[in-house]
């Protein structure tokens, strides 16, 4: 047990500080689109990992959610002035941000075991990917058993 504390206590700290610089970044910008996209996606990994590690209690979801949403206005906004029929390297670079979010969101949901994430509108990153995540959770879930 002590072991596991070694390596978990300096994850905890580093996760803390991180959390408090995101938070810290994003207030002075809160209306600004493309940097509180990264930074509200970056929180919500930090607070993730603190929530799976018991450190604390953190509303991950919503966080993520409002990264998510950042990243479609972002993309709204681009398509808006840029025109929708040939996209530039920014337009398919954000495409690329928010699907990534969004399959964030179905693996998170898949791997915290919230019933949801089955649910969820699956990004495009097609029904070959979700069958391989769930795959990889039952796998998951069948080790923990075993080791219980």
């Amino acid at each position: 047990m002590r072991a596991v504390c070694l390596w978990i206590c300096p994850v905890v700290v580093y996760l803390e500080e991180a959390l408090r610089n995101f938070t810290n970044a994003a207030e002075p910008i809160s209306d600004e689109l493309m940097w509180n996209a990264f930074i509200q996606y970056n929180k919500a990994r930090a607070e993730y990992l603190l929530t799976m590690l018991g450190a604390a209690c953190y509303d991950w979801e919503s966080t993520l959610k409002t990264a998510i949403d950042y990243r479609s206005k972002l993309l709204a906004v681009l398509d808006d002035v840029l025109g929708k029929e040939e996209k530039t390297y920014f337009q398919r670079a954000f495409a690329d941000q928010l699907k990534m979010a969004r399959l964030m969101w179905v693996r998170l949901g898949m791997a915290s075991g919230k019933i949801s994430a089955y649910d969820e509108d699956l990004p495009e990153t097609g029904i070959d990917e979700f069958h391989r995540l769930k795959k990889i959770r039952e796998d998951i879930d069948r080790h923990m058993e075993r080791c219980l």
